[in-house]
């Protein structure tokens, strides 16, 4: 079945946080929040696993009712179950999840990670800051751009 991108883009919603760390995820979501104008649902999975298993839901179609397909995906690498290069390889390997932007937010700088990801479809490769403040600056940006900025396949 071909899937239609307009269909993406009239149903794409929330941000997915793909992270196994709470404080992590709760520092994250505040951050978000801080956000002036910020009103986008933020859902989670906690390991590679559960986050294939939840975008292959969300991306069936017909997108199940009451369901939106993420808008963005923000990829933590060091997960359990299946690591952060194994879900991304998967999302851009697939014609249904391929056009969801992913941004990979990770501890590592490593040049090996970030060149990995590159090539494996990230949109974006992000390092988690040190400080509250840096984060809050970082959220602010990526809902920026990635929200508010720019359009999805199908947006008009």
């Amino acid at each position: 079945m071909n899937y239609r991108f307009d269909e993406f883009a009239e149903q794409a919603g929330s941000i997915l946080i793909i992270e196994d760390n709470d404080d992590d995820f709760e520092s994250t979501c505040d951050a978000l929040h801080n956000v002036d104008g910020f009103n986008i649902p933020v859902e989670r999975a906690e390991n590679g696993s559960e986050a294939i298993e939840f975008l292959r839901h969300r991306t069936s179609s017909p997108v199940p009712e009451n369901m939106s397909i993420p808008r963005l995906i923000l990829l933590d690498l060091n997960l359990p179950a299946m690591d952060g290069h194994g879900v991304l390889m998967q999302v851009k390997s697939s014609a249904r999840m391929r056009q969801i932007p992913v941004v990979v937010f990770s501890s590592s700088s490593s040049s090996e990670d970030i060149d990995a990801c590159y090539a494996a479809g990230a949109n974006a490769y992000v390092c988690k800051p040190s400080t509250l403040d840096e984060l809050d600056v970082i959220m602010r940006n990526l809902e920026k751009f990635w929200v508010e900025t720019n359009k999805l396949s199908g947006e008009h």
